[in-house]
């Protein structure tokens, strides 16, 4: 998932009736410099993580991040106001794990891979 330089991943974010979104699109430009993404996308960088997960261009500039295990167990749970968000890492486990993020546009899904 995302660009082997940085690991960084462009994820859809549309209006969601009855549905849930999980489309992504590598960035071109994840070396020094991060590519502004497009309309309508967020940013998720490291794509493997070990301590951080950045999240930036958030839909809505309100709402709700949640990371669960392979199980479903909620492991982390975060609410956001503005457009990124860094979640702390550390305490997880390796391993690949589900981002929902709850916003006013709609609920969007993701995964990345703690190492």
């Amino acid at each position: 998932m995302g660009c082997r330089i940085n690991q960084c991943v462009f994820c859809y974010i549309g209006t969601v009736t009855g549905i849930t979104i999980n489309i992504s699109n590598q960035g071109t430009n994840c070396g020094t410099g991060m590519e502004d993404p497009a309309e309508g996308y967020f940013l998720l960088y490291p794509n493997p993580a070990s301590e951080n997960l950045h999240l930036e261009n958030l839909p809505g500039n309100t709402g709700l991040v949640m990371v669960t295990d392979a199980t479903g167990r909620r492991c982390i749970s975060a609410n956001y106001a503005g457009e990124s968000l860094v979640l702390d890492l550390a305490a997880l486990p390796q391993g690949i794990y589900h981002l929902c993020i709850i916003g006013p546009e709609g609920i969007v899904h993701g995964k990345f891979l703690k190492e």
